[in-house]
């Protein structure tokens, strides 16, 4: 699952610790199995990590099953980055973790996913949302015409963008998660 991981020195210490355990989970393995997996189509993965979220929002919060269904979340994203045939997937949700970061200390977030002091219901709703770009990159790829044409390559790297975003923000609660 590798593909790159960032250099220890370049990553914080909860976010190292993260892509570890992801690194030795077997839940988190069979996701990203599953999302890479080629006879699944785009619409069963979506289900896939729709379901993910649905656990995260019906479980109880800081318990083991809020921190498998992360980790699970995590895998099929993941998973789906290598089926696109994304370059080194760990390094793109590493920095698109910086540039969250980046822009909660220039104030142009309120707070990011791995505050521990944000509640699990405002981290739900920027996984929602996150969540909710993917399904939309999907309806723009479905609906247009020409399967060659400059906006299918567009929202194919959306879609791509978006799905980094998702496990960006599974990482960082899972990051607030692992500093509590």
């Amino acid at each position: 699952m590798s593909k790159r991981k960032p250099k220890i020195a370049e990553v914080p210490a909860a976010r190292e610790k993260v892509f570890a355990l992801t690194e030795r989970n077997s839940y988190c393995m069979r996701a990203v199995l599953i999302g890479a997996g080629v006879k699944i189509n785009a619409d069963e993965k979506l289900a896939e990590v729709t379901a993910a979220l649905g656990t995260i929002a019906a479980g109880r919060t800081g318990t083991n099953l809020e921190r498998a269904s992360l980790i699970q979340l995590f895998g099929f994203t993941f998973g789906w980055l290598n089926a696109l045939g994304v370059k080194m997937p760990y390094l793109a949700i590493h920095q698109e973790r910086e540039r969250q970061e980046l822009l909660f200390r220039n104030g142009q977030h309120l707070f990011t996913c791995a505050s521990p002091v944000a509640s699990s219901t405002r981290k739900l709703r920027v996984l929602t949302e996150e969540v909710g770009e993917v399904a939309k990159a999907l309806d723009q790829l479905e609906f247009a015409e020409d399967r060659k044409s400059l906006a299918i390559q567009t929202w194919r790297r959306e879609l791509e963008t978006e799905l980094v975003q998702v496990a960006a923000v599974t990482v960082a609660w899972l990051e607030s998660l692992e500093g509590k």
